[in-house]
């Protein structure tokens, strides 16, 4: 019986000369894909740059949609939705995790930030995002800009309050007597950290 199908040597399909809309580098595509309009890219990898690119974009402008920037020079109001103690959240959709909206916005108009740099607010308005407003700093210096601003309710007056103010003056005592901080935080219901920082003056500085 005769052989039949396409001659040995041609093409399956008919190839057509295209342009990869990313690289810019000349490929060939099936005819049948170029009519589909599938053949814009000569690789998954320039396919997957554009595709990225796009999102990017589409993630900054659903990021700038939930900002009220209407006064330039002013703060920049986080519209979307807070935490509970009113910094701006912001959900990335893409990574799948909650960004801070003000973390966030710095490291637009700057670097990427580290877990440990934290981003305070010369304007003293935590759902703020505007960039100008914004500076690095760490944790001892959030606590004290934060006592200074009279953002932390001082000792006894917070309603979940541990300590009091004649405990703190022992604890005190107890780390001059040369106490560890875990020796102290076991003995007086807190933390290690938080031990740390009333024997520091970072927390309940009011008290001497």
């Amino acid at each position: 019986m005769a052989r039949t199908g396409r001659p040995i040597g041609r093409p399956a399909y008919p190839l057509v000369d295209r342009t990869c809309e990313w690289c810019k580098s000349p490929f060939k595509a099936k005819r049948c894909e170029v009519n589909r309009g599938s053949a814009r890219f000569c690789s998954i990898s320039c396919a997957t740059s554009r595709k990225n690119v796009i999102r990017a974009g589409e993630f900054l402008d659903r990021f700038w949609k939930k900002v009220d920037r209407s006064n330039p020079e002013g703060c920049w109001i986080w519209m979307g939705s807070k935490n509970t103690d009113g910094y701006g959240n912001f959900w990335d959709k893409n990574q799948k995790r909650c960004l801070k909206a003000h973390r966030f916005s710095y490291s637009l108009a700057h670097d990427d930030l580290t877990p440990d740099i934290q981003v305070l607010h010369h304007c003293d308005t935590p759902d703020c995002v505007n960039p100008e407003h914004l500076y690095l700093g760490d944790q001892k210096k959030n606590m004290v800009d934060a006592a200074s601003r009279g953002r932390m309710n001082p000792g006894e007056k917070r309603s979940n309050a541990i300590l009091t103010e004649d405990s703190v003056r022992k604890l005190r005592a107890d780390r001059e007597a040369g106490m560890a901080y875990g020796a102290l935080a076991a003995k007086y219901g807190v933390s290690s950290p938080s031990a740390r920082a009333v024997c520091l003056r970072l927390k309940w500085s009011h008290v001497e």
